[in-house]
């Protein structure tokens, strides 16, 4: 049997957008072929930002910096994006494709950032100066200040399976008529997941710290790529309560 895997964004939830309105419509088109065409398994993955891809906010932050650009230009400060690595992606389809039954849409359990985190580590300061550091075009048409990779519909037909990926969890929603039971039938590796809310990029449970968003970036791209976030981490020192810039701490880990 072929298995046909798609691949959509969080942009395709409550879309705002022509991008987000076509991948919408991929969606609902292989959900219907999925209904239809017994001899293709049909799944969905849905990403959220390839954080060090081309075209991405951190390469371009990075690009712009690197030709000399003062003041970087950014939409809103608390403007959030769920992100993932490229391995992560490739090990989301991987997966996805060795799943039995047609018609689920695979999301990953995916940490979120903001433009403020982001441009605080890539300039190396916590206080930053509009005008000076940035400046601000305002929200777009089109955009949103945050991203959802589920609706709330979709949450009531949700199953959860820990560390199904490498990276971690991952989720998978189910296909609107079936019952629970056959849920489990088909995926019986995979458990029922109750939600407490929206999985919104804003919200306060689903953001990295900044610690955590500089280990991630440090990760993928290297210690000497990102200036020292001074007075960041707490260490302990003779029994004081001191802070230890990250930099040097992300030394010693990596």
């Amino acid at each position: 049997m072929i298995t046909c895997v798609v691949i959509s964004s969080d942009k395709a939830v409550a879309p705002e957008n022509l991008y987000g309105t076509t991948k919408m419509a991929a969606e609902k088109l292989t959900l219907a072929a999925s209904a239809t065409y017994e001899q293709t398994q049909f799944h969905l993955v849905r990403y959220g930002n390839v954080i060090n891809s081309r075209g991405a906010v951190l390469e371009v932050f990075q690009r712009l910096l690197a030709q000399g650009e003062p003041c970087l230009p950014v939409t809103h400060l608390d403007m959030s994006r769920f992100f993932m690595t490229l391995t992560d992606a490739v090990s989301l389809v991987s997966m996805a494709l060795m799943q039995p039954g047609s018609g689920y849409c695979f999301v990953p359990h995916l940490s979120a950032f903001t433009l403020r985190m982001l441009l605080q580590i890539l300039l190396g300061r916590l206080d930053l100066r509009e005008t000076v550091d940035y400046h601000l075009l305002g929200i777009q048409p089109g955009e949103k200040l945050h991203e959802s990779l589920m609706t709330q519909s979709e949450q009531r037909r949700t199953l959860w399976r820990p560390g199904a990926l490498a990276s971690g969890d991952c989720y998978a929603i189910a296909p609107a008529a079936s019952t629970p039971a056959q849920r489990a039938a088909m995926l019986p590796d995979w458990h029922p997941f109750h939600w407490n809310g929206r999985y919104a990029s804003g919200q306060a449970g689903r953001q990295l710290s900044l610690e955590g968003l500089y280990a991630h970036l440090v990760l993928l791209q290297g210690i000497s790529r990102f200036p020292a976030l001074p007075t960041l981490m707490p260490v302990h020192e003779n029994g004081q309560r001191v802070f230890q810039p990250v930099q040097s701490l992300m030394a010693e880990r990596v």
